[in-house]
């Protein structure tokens, strides 16, 4: 359901036609092994890792890239503290880690070098641009909530349908947000709770992610891309959710019945209070 739901969400597949998605399809990859290696220590985990950091290198989208690499950074980190070693393990899973992200590099070198000397060269290599209004996180709910531009129609929203859309299904949205609501999130679930929060404070307009825009290298690109994170952070949140119905008692399964409900008539009734005149 998790890879499903990610693979076929809005945010990849409307960017299938651009390099970005050659970067965004290695994210449970680079997830997968980086807890291979935190939990193996071993030299060829690493060594795949750092191979899947080189076809993300060579994915042809340096901004979407360094995102993604990011994210794996946060993971990997969380893995290891999560670990609990011996100092001794601990040091040799993050020299391990290190290398990995070496050999990325140097498989990437190829494209990054003479990426590195056009930059040089360049006048202006900013991406920057405004943040996604607030209003962005109900395409979680309604896709088409500023239209689409495949039909006639005037946008009153962001221009860039592929920018600020973040439609992932309805099932999948509901069952993370009733896991969530089942028992208190704790482990991985937490861990992809607070990446999803995160991105969408980055992504959307709020002082906190306005402060993080500023920091250094962040200034330079398009954060709004960072929903892809958000995308991939709720799709494993969907399976934490299905994995909990399947696997829950009679009494958590009518607590995430009825959170699905509350969930899914939310947008609905805000919808509703913001534009009663819908009502005619």
């Amino acid at each position: 359901l998790g890879a499903i739901t990610f693979a076929f969400g809005t945010y990849l597949i409307v960017w299938l036609m651009h390099p970005h998605s050659n970067v965004y399809i290695v994210l449970p990859w680079l997830f997968l092994l980086g807890r291979r290696l935190c939990r193996t220590g071993a030299v060829l985990d690493a060594a795949a890792l750092g191979v899947a950091f080189g076809v993300v290198n060579l994915g042809g989208q340096p901004e979407s890239a360094f995102l993604v690499s990011l994210a794996t950074g946060a993971w990997v980190l969380y893995q290891l503290v999560s670990a609990q070693l011996p100092r001794r393990d601990l040091v040799r899973r993050i020299a391990l880690a290190a290398g990995a992200a070496l050999l990325g590099v140097a498989v990437g070198a190829v494209m990054l070098v003479p990426f590195a000397e056009a930059l040089r060269q360049s006048y202006d290599t900013s991406r920057s641009v405004p943040a996604l209004p607030g209003k962005s996180l109900l395409t979680l709910f309604f896709p088409e909530y500023w239209g689409r531009p495949d039909r006639a129609g005037i946008s009153v929203g962001p221009v860039n349908f592929t920018e600020r859309t973040l439609y992932l299904g309805a099932l999948p949205t509901l069952l993370a947000v009733a896991g969530l609501a089942v028992r208190r999130p704790r482990g991985a679930q937490l861990f992809f709770l607070v990446l999803a929060v995160a991105s969408l404070v980055l992504a959307l307009s709020n002082p906190l992610g306005s402060l993080v825009r500023d920091l250094p290298v962040l200034d330079q690109i398009d954060t709004n891309r960072v929903l892809v994170i958000a995308s991939f952070s709720i799709a494993i949140l969907a399976a934490f959710g299905c994995e909990q119905l399947l696997g829950g008692n009679s009494a958590e399964r009518r607590r995430m019945l009825l959170v699905a409900i509350a969930a899914a008539l939310l947008p609905v009734i805000a919808s509703l209070a913001v534009h009663p005149s819908q009502l005619g």
